[in-house]
């Protein structure tokens, strides 16, 4: 199988109507390979640098190793990479496969953009959190355990890099940025170890990540969806008899425990299993069309690897925030941004 491709023969199209933020290692544009739709990760100078290749190499041919029911088992859970791109004899980047469209949801912008768990609702306080929330968090645990048991590490395991549909059927979640997961086992580091400011706030990045920080950075990232505060670095009595509300009553005391003992992994795993049976409610929710896919015609002045992505939209009041009660509707506006999602 081949697994390294040339930057020149890739197709780039604007896909109108979705719109995904760059990370911080990378600029994601919408291309095609023989035909097939991906996104085109375009590493930055800074990250380029870092990059083992034989690692990222490895990395890719794990997936093409699995068995076809593994493989399309991972498939449904994380946008692995598929191809390392090269321009010349740099690596230039990876294609990954977008996510499907259940992750994506309208901006008032009437833009369809992925949806990560900061835009879960979170529980009121005192309250349950919606069922939808908890189901999704069970597969997100799930999902990482069952990563742990092939030896792979997360890594950079943080809120803007999971996707969820809490939509039923079937309420998921999908990994992004695969190619930051480490395992020693496999295939080892693709580049040095990076979280986001707000996750080393509780988990210093360390230099070789493990199941253990990745249990810890899963905590804070359940804490941070149920309590709907993507700051949050403590917890106080009153955060814990907040989370204790926030899930059902048979769980509450093993959350508790893991708020305490975050390494705990027989926990996580039972955790997982009593939070993925929740059932969500069937809410009615028009569907969305998808996006025609429009030929990007390059102009001959432009180097051969240029691609645009226009600058961020302003910030806009989530619609769960539109209610009567003013002043809670300006204290939520006035946190903190959350982070930009990234693949």
């Amino acid at each position: 199988m081949r697994d390294e491709i040339d930057a020149r023969d890739l197709g780039f199209f604007d896909s109108r109507g979705i719109r995904i933020d760059a990370g911080g290692n990378a600029v994601l544009t919408f291309c095609t390979y023989r035909g097939t739709p991906y996104l085109f990760k375009r590493f930055t100078q800074e990250h380029r640098a870092q990059v083992d290749e034989h690692a990222l190499l490895r990395l890719i041919r794990w997936r093409a190793g699995l068995a076809p029911d593994e493989r399309a088992g991972l498939d449904a859970v994380a946008a692995w990479p598929r191809y390392l791109v090269r321009l010349g004899a740099r690596v230039d980047g990876v294609l990954v496969p977008p996510a499907p469209p259940g992750f994506f949801a309208m901006s008032r912008s009437h833009l369809r953009t992925p949806r990560g768990l900061t835009e879960l609702d979170g529980a009121a306080p005192g309250s349950p959190a919606p069922s939808g929330t908890i189901a999704v968090l069970g597969h997100l645990i799930t999902v990482v355990r069952d990563l742990h048991e092939r030896g792979v590490v997360v890594n950079d395991l943080q809120p803007d890099n999971v996707l969820c549909a809490p939509e039923p059927p079937s309420p998921g979640v999908y990994l992004v940025d695969c190619d930051s997961m480490v395992s020693g086992r496999h295939w080892g580091q693709v580049a040095a170890p990076a979280a986001p400011d707000l996750m080393n706030e509780v988990q210093p990045t360390a230099q070789h990540p493990t199941i253990a920080t990745d249990l810890h950075k899963l905590m804070w990232t359940v804490v941070r969806v149920l309590l709907e505060e993507p700051t949050q670095v403590g917890l106080g009595p009153s955060d814990r008899a907040l989370l204790a509300a926030a899930v059902p009553p048979d769980s509450a005391g093993l959350l508790i425990h893991l708020l305490g003992s975050p390494g705990d992994a027989v926990a996580w795993d039972r955790l997982a299993r009593q939070w993925s049976a929740v059932t969500a409610p069937v809410t009615a929710r028009p569907m969305l069309p998808a996006a025609p896919a429009v030929p990007y015609r390059r102009r001959s002045w432009l180097p051969a690897d240029y691609a645009y992505q226009p600058d961020p939209c302003p910030p806009v009041l989530p619609a769960r925030l539109r209610h009567e009660n003013r002043l809670d509707a300006l204290r939520a506006a006035l946190r903190p941004p959350r982070p930009r999602r990234s693949y």
